[in-house]
């Protein structure tokens, strides 16, 4: 899902299931399988406030474990220049795990006008990401909490059956030193004409579905056609026992035994 508005963009990153590397758990994936509906959002990431995201989930007892949080292998990235290559990163001492704030943190450059001509400045740039349920803090970790990368920040949502996510933008203001958000920042100052500010977070789900439901290869608690598309979308892939998508019997291999598999529990509804 992607959510724009003028130069800001956060990305919501769809993906096909794919194993992390030393978990059970599948992912990233963007949306959760089952029935949750799509999220609903309101609010600009780079504006007062940030932009809000607010999920639902509508599958108790398919999963024994479900994560959301940071799109591991990607990059988050606030530029105040024509230019996406300022990349953020985790910054441990800003963030508050316990309270649910994530802060990423770097540096970019503002080009501005100071009545001599335009000239580079160096200004600061966050990326703050706040995880709560029913306006409670959700605990944030490290990936490595849950033994996947610890670059992947994730938030363990479980047992919400709804969570909000606020993603906010902001760069230090030159001015006063404080911390304002970015698009704002951007639009008030002397900037060139044409000038860009450009964000990107990418987040998604992380699972496990529950392991007594054979042939429920998506994990959305049915075992239905969508099954099988899982299996052949991973025809002939290996895998660890029980780490890869599509390997519904978890003998290794996504082959002709995973097909038999669905079909013998066709139409079932996982407990």
């Amino acid at each position: 899902m992607r959510l724009t508005h003028g130069a800001v963009r956060v990305l919501l990153a769809v993906s096909m299931l794919t194993p992390v590397a030393g978990a059970q758990l599948l992912g990233p994936i963007f949306p959760l399988p089952g029935d949750s509906p799509a999220p609903a959002s309101s609010g600009e990431s780079g504006r007062v406030g940030g932009r809000m995201i607010f999920f639902e989930i509508n599958a108790p007892g398919q999963y024994d474990q479900v994560y959301w949080g940071h799109w591991g292998g990607t990059t988050v990235v606030a530029s105040t220049r024509n230019s996406a290559s300022d990349t953020l990163v985790l910054n441990l001492a800003e963030s508050d795990f316990a309270a649910g704030v994530a802060v990423w943190s770097g540096q970019s450059e503002i080009e501005l006008d100071r009545g001599g001509g335009f000239m580079f400045e160096a200004i600061d740039v966050r990326c703050v990401i706040t995880v709560t349920a029913d306006h409670i803090p959700v605990r944030l970790a490290t990936g490595s909490t849950a033994g996947v990368p610890p670059s992947m920040l994730l938030a363990d949502i479980l047992g919400e059956g709804a969570f909000e996510v606020n993603i906010r933008f902001e760069a230090r203001n030159p001015n006063n030193q404080e911390f304002d958000p970015i698009l704002d920042l951007f639009q008030s100052l002397p900037t060139r004409v044409g000038a860009l500010v450009r964000t990107s977070f990418s987040a998604g789900f992380y699972y496990d579905p529950k392991a007594d439901c054979p042939g429920n290869a998506n994990g959305d608690g049915v075992v239905d056609f969508d099954d099988l598309s899982v299996v052949l979308a991973h025809w002939q892939n290996d895998y660890s026992p029980g780490t890869g998508p599509g390997d519904t019997n978890a003998d290794g291999i996504v082959d002709f035994n995973d097909i038999t598999t669905v079909l013998a529990s066709w139409l079932r509804v996982c407990p």
